[in-house]
């Protein structure tokens, strides 16, 4: 019984510390969110088709020519301001990949997400709704 309630409390401790890293690693990711709130408010003017392919293979890998041709068809009809931003998400969360970009866009687009003012509210609402 003793060994029990030795290991109870070892057990406890380690789940209060295991949470202690859970609430670091949340408020770090809050902490790279905010700051890219920030840094994407003003920039999002006049960006062309080849800043946003040149964007995605500098923050992410070289686009083949078939990804190439998706990325540019995106341009063709939503925002490319909308598009630099769901290449942020992606690396933002370390899932760097058209496909991860594309299912990001295809999820703003069901939501009628096409601005970056939309965008920025909606990241806004789901930040203060996951951190409250």
């Amino acid at each position: 019984k003793v060994i029990s309630n030795k290991q109870k409390i070892i057990n406890n401790k380690q789940q209060l510390i295991r949470n202690k890293e859970r609430e670091e690693i949340r408020d770090n990711r809050e902490e790279v969110y905010d700051n890219t709130i920030v840094q994407s408010t003003s920039n999002y003017t006049d960006i062309s088709t080849a800043q946003v392919v040149e964007f995605f293979e500098n923050s992410i890998y070289t686009l083949n020519p078939e990804e190439r041709i998706k990325l540019i068809n995106w341009c063709s009809f939503i925002s490319c301001a909308v598009i630099v931003m769901a290449i942020e998400e992606a690396v933002m969360y370390n899932a760097k990949s058209l496909e991860y970009v594309e299912k990001v866009l295809n999820s703003w687009l069901r939501r009628g997400l096409m601005t970056p003012e939309a965008v920025k509210s909606f990241r806004w609402v789901q930040h203060s709704s996951s951190s409250g």
